[in-house]
This record gives C-alpha cells, sequence and structure tokens, in this order.
C-alpha cells in the first residue's frame, strides 16, 4: 500500500440492505472517531441504518455525494484510495485536517468539513461501507469508503445540520455536480511518499457550521 492516492469529499445536508464491512474495520473506525472527539463530546455509536445507506451509494462505485433522498438528512464523508486504501488510513485523512483549524477557524484554502462532521456535537451515530476496485476519479481501480452521521443513537438519523444546502441532484442515484468533480480535480496535489501512507490526495468539502 505504498503508492496509493486518495481522494476525500465531504458534505452535511439537512431502503436498505446490511452493509458489507469487517467486523475489524468498524472497530477502527468507531476507535478513530471517537479518539478524535474530545470529551465531553459523546463518544458515536455504530448504526447499521447508516451504514446499509452508505452500502447502497458505495456500491454504485460514486464519484460524488448521494443525493439527500437517499442519505433522509444525514451528513456524509466520501473517500477514495487507489488501487486500495484502509479503514485506518481513510479515517487518518479525515481526522488530520484538525491540523487545518485555528480557534475553530478553517484556514483559507484549507480543508476542514470532513473532520469537523466527526467532531460535530450534534453527531451521535455513524456508519460506513466500503467497495473495492471501482473505477473513479480517472483511476481503473480504487477503494472506496463511505460514512453517514446521524444526530440519535440507534438505527435511525436526523440532520446533523438542516440548514445545508442539498447537493444538486435529481435522483437518489445521481452523483456530485459537475462543479463539485471540476474543484475536486483542481484540488490534486502531492505529499511525501511514506511506506504504507498515500502518496497523493484531493479534497473538496462544503462548509460546517
Amino acid at each position: 500500500m505504498s503508492h496509493t492516492a486518495v481522494v476525500l469529499l465531504s458534505v452535511i445536508i439537512a431502503g436498505v440492505a446490511r452493509a458489507d464491512i469487517a467486523p475489524a474495520d468498524v472497530t477502527t473506525l468507531l476507535s478513530a472517531h471517537n479518539a478524535a472527539r474530545a470529551s465531553p463530546l459523546p463518544q458515536l455509536t455504530w448504526d447499521d441504518h447508516l451504514a446499509s445507506i452508505a452500502t447502497q451509494w458505495v456500491n454504485t462505485c460514486p464519484s460524488g455525494h448521494s443525493a439527500d433522498s437517499l442519505r433522509q438528512g444525514a451528513s456524509e464523508n466520501i473517500g477514495w484510495g487507489w488501487p486500495t486504501m484502509n479503514a485506518s488510513e481513510v479515517a487518518s485523512e479525515w481526522i488530520k485536517e484538525k491540523d487545518n483549524l485555528v480557534n475553530g477557524v478553517c484556514n483559507a484554502g484549507a480543508v476542514c468539513g470532513h473532520y469537523q462532521t466527526i467532531v460535530d456535537p450534534k453527531t451521535l451515530s455513524v456508519g460506513c461501507a466500503t467497495k473495492q476496485n471501482c473505477p473513479s476519479q480517472g483511476q481503473p481501480v480504487t477503494q472506496i469508503w463511505v460514512c453517514e452521521y446521524g444526530a440519535t443513537s440507534g438505527n435511525s438519523s436526523t440532520p446533523t445540520n438542516s440548514t445545508s444546502p442539498p447537493p444538486t441532484s435529481n435522483s437518489s442515484s445521481a452523483t456530485a455536480p459537475s462543479a463539485a468533480a471540476t474543484t475536486l480535480a483542481s484540488m490534486r496535489r502531492s505529499i511525501p511518499i511514506t511506506s504504507g501512507a498515500p502518496t497523493g490526495y484531493m479534497q473538496q468539502s462544503s462548509s460546517c457550521t
């Protein structure tokens, strides 16, 4: 996994099969998310309903966010890595955005939305899914991770930020609008190569309030 690239996408917005995700990945994702949530923030719990929504979307090999009609008001983080990316790596990419925040304000031109979603005090539950061997982001083989975040514990989700606008989409299977794809493409950059770490990544995020 020494030659991997990562794409990250986050959005906050105001029927279902069980998620196909390994128990070890559930443990890894929950541990990473909760380690990022300092007291007195409540610890997140795993939500199978949110995980099943994530499964529906990731199984389409998406290039952007799902429609609000599928998310049912949940927030969503997405990560793409090629050729593969494990649960620890995608969580690390999201959480390290903390370094872009100064006194709660995101540095100009930086990305903070994935981390802000994870530590949102209104978020109480999370469910994720992953799919390998997807053609996406201009790559023939990627591994995609989708995490959905809800404001209730248990198997239902309510908006964590009902004032944020929904994505432009005409159906539950639509991908993000072309403007988002353009933003993603324009923000590609490289980071130093480290064994076991991504060699580059792209990010696009809506603001979090």
